[in-house]
């Protein structure tokens, strides 16, 4: 599995918010089709996480969840939950 540094990660997922087509986005950005669905899944499921439902994590995964969930800009991920 090819590793993709977080800033790129992050930008590509930024992008699905408003793209029409993620065959077009995985053909556009060299990444493939289920690398994106798969990170279209996780990005929806972090952003659903309810404040109770995150304090029930345990400390390690609550304070990854949390950075994921500040670092990411939820209005451009707003698009992911259509």
């Amino acid at each position: 599995m090819k590793h993709y540094p977080k800033e790129r990660k992050d930008a590509v997922i930024a992008k699905m918010a408003n793209h029409p087509s993620l065959p077009q986005l995985a053909e556009q950005e060299g990444i493939s089709l289920p690398t994106l669905y798969a990170w279209r899944r996780k990005a929806v499921s972090v952003l659903k996480l309810g404040t109770s439902r995150l304090a029930a994590l345990p400390a390690k995964t609550r304070a990854h969840v949390q950075d994921i969930q500040t670092t990411t800009d939820r209005t451009l991920l707003g698009g992911l939950l259509r």
